[in-house]
């Protein structure tokens, strides 16, 4: 909740029934990232989400942060195409992977003599990214 809290997700003044509701559905939307290999066939992901979203609609204090708007959509059409061919697929390495390189970029940026100002747009977003400091 303090990571949701840092990036705008909640409020702070949130009801105990909508931060239930916040965390069952991140929960049930990282469960593919923490399985050795993911079974979306199976996974009735939709339908347990589905649960909450009567509490999250009428409990929210605050729109959902703007950079991540695409990345959701992103990533409900992806693991709706997934659950539709019934795809097993290990999530936690493809996460990993592209995680542990965005870290490293990120590290060298920082560890460079480089100034903020000589950054490209995509680098001192990056190092801006409330994602960037949010633990795995």
């Amino acid at each position: 909740l303090d990571v949701s809290l840092q990036m705008g997700f909640l409020t702070g003044e949130e009801t105990p029934e909508f931060l239930a509701a916040h965390v069952g559905a991140a929960f049930i939307t990282g469960e593919p990232f923490a399985a050795e290999e993911y079974d979306f066939g199976s996974c009735r992901m939709t339908e347990r989400n589905s649960e909450y979203i009567a509490t999250m609609l009428a409990g929210r204090l605050t729109p959902p942060p703007r950079f991540v708007y695409t990345l959701h959509r992103k990533l409900s059409g992806a693991f709706l195409s997934c659950m539709r061919l019934r795809a097993r697929i290990r999530c936690r390495d493809i996460f990993l992977e592209h995680f542990n390189a965005l870290e490293q970029r990120h590290q060298q940026i920082l560890s460079s003599s480089t100034s903020p100002a000589s950054l490209s747009s995509d680098e001192a977003a990056q190092e801006q990214s409330p994602l960037s400091a949010a633990p795995v």
